[in-house]
């Protein structure tokens, strides 16, 4: 059965077109609509506004409305999960995911204080919970919103604190996509439709949930921040961040090239994440010109890390060894990517670039972790069964204070996954020495 109501893909195509600063990419699945006839349907109820002239106060207020409406959305499917419609994994999987997103949103409860002054009610219109496959597209639905919103947020920050909540929580979401995708259409590139994902203004982000919302937001004085751009920080970044693409990109490549090695039923994936690699390469080569200066070099690389995978040469007997390399540099570049986005805050357009491929590259880490039998998130420094080598990766992912909030004590942790959830809900950044230390031992 095809979902219908507030999770028709159609009106909330709609609905974009109503707002203003979206950027669309193909593929994207975002939903709106509602009951206007009824006396608490969508936007019936007292006005709730959020000032953008209050900078970061109300980025994070925008946040934490969509947090509830996703917390809210999770805890339709908890009488369903064992009903028999799900394996034992993807309730696993699901009730994780309901667990991230209430901890996201007592997050903001708390960093917000008393700017979190106001809670809303939700209408999820027609969509039948019990319903697995209409379930299974909304969700996705929620999912991709929510990445867009965090997105396009990023050039509304004016502080760095801020930015890094968004991009926090953002590659949080896109792994989060792909595990919805993988139960939904396994076997296929649903996981990652396309190379970049889109970036939600805020009124496009009120348009695509005002449906949802019983309490009439409104949002007011809108502007990004004035900045001036500085090259001698962003384009530093960029080139990290190409290194970073073309390490993805050359591995999946030497294994697609080498006869036999990826397995039918993975090459697919493999295809995909080494094209939009491809694709983001192509891209920063552009960027960086374009600011200046001349793209860094191709290097060679050394999928051995000097050793420390010693005799990895792709062969017909060391694909789990490609697996765990591919899910480590998945998750460096999540974590990477990240640590610079305080280094592109001056460049919008190279900021939101890096927000929608650092959400793409979430949902390869996914991918990845998956076909690895891992959860799709990462869990404190836990490199699961990846060699001990690769264990830096991960080290700092046990972080639980986000900002001045410890959400590992936050009333409703315990009651929704405790400290590890806690840590699965926040990916972290690698601060850029850290990242360029780990990426040296594959650069010959």
């Amino acid at each position: 059965m095809q979902y219908t109501g507030q999770y028709d893909r159609r009106a909330f195509m709609r609905s974009l077109a109503l707002g203003s600063g979206v950027v669309l990419l193909p593929g994207f699945l975002a939903a709106c609509s509602g009951d206007k006839d009824s006396p608490t349907g969508p936007g019936t109820g007292t006005r709730v506004p959020i000032d953008f002239a209050r900078g970061d106060v109300a980025v994070l207020q925008l946040a934490w409305v969509v947090e509830q409406l996703h917390a809210d959305f999770y805890r339709q499917i908890v009488p369903y999960l064992d009903a028999g419609a799900y394996s034992d994994a993807e309730q696993f999987a699901l009730t994780d995911i309901k667990y991230h997103h209430v901890l996201q949103r007592e997050y903001f409860r708390a960093a917000l204080g008393a700017d979190a002054d106001f809670t809303l009610r939700f209408s999820h219109g027609t969509l039948d919970f019990a319903d697995r496959n209409a379930f299974l597209a909304a969700a996705r639905v929620v999912e991709r919103r929510g990445v867009g919103m965090y997105n396009g947020l990023a050039p509304y920050c004016s502080g760095a604190g801020a930015l890094l909540t968004l991009g926090k929580i953002a590659s949080v979401g896109g792994r989060h996509g792909a595990a919805l995708a993988a139960m939904a259409e396994p076997s296929t590139t649903a996981f990652a439709p396309q190379a970049y994902e889109t970036a939600l203004g805020p009124e496009s982000v009120e348009a695509a949930i005002q449906g949802f919302i019983v309490q009439d937001l409104r949002l007011e004085n809108v502007t990004i921040p004035v900045t001036v751009v500085d090259p001698s920080v962003v384009v530093p970044a960029l080139q990290f961040v190409l290194l970073l693409k073309r390490l993805q990109a050359a591995l999946c490549t030497q294994a697609l090239q080498a006869a036999g090695f990826v397995p039918a039923a993975d090459a697919a994936a493999v295809t995909a994440i080494r094209d939009q690699a491809t694709v983001h390469t192509t891209a920063l080569l552009s960027m960086i010109t374009a600011r200046g200066t001349p793209p860094a070099d191709a290097p060679t690389f050394d999928f051995t890390a000097r050793g420390a995978a010693a005799g990895f040469t792709f062969a017909s007997n060391q694909y789990t060894t490609f697996l765990a390399l591919s899910q480590a540099i998945a998750d460096l570049t999540v974590r990477a990517l990240k640590g610079r986005l305080a280094d592109l805050r001056s460049d919008a357009s190279a900021l939101t670039f890096a927000m929608t491929v650092h959400t793409v590259d979430a949902a390869h880490a996914a991918q990845l972790r998956r076909m690895r039998g891992q959860r799709a998130w990462i869990t404190g420094n836990s490199p699961d069964t990846l060699p001990a080598f690769l264990q830096s990766i991960y080290a700092g992912e046990e972080v639980v204070m986000q900002g001045t909030v410890n959400v590992s004590t936050l009333s409703l942790t315990s009651l929704n996954g405790g400290v590890d959830a806690a840590t699965q809900a926040f990916d972290e950044p690698l601060a850029g020495a850290a990242a360029a230390a780990i990426v040296a031992a594959f650069v010959v």
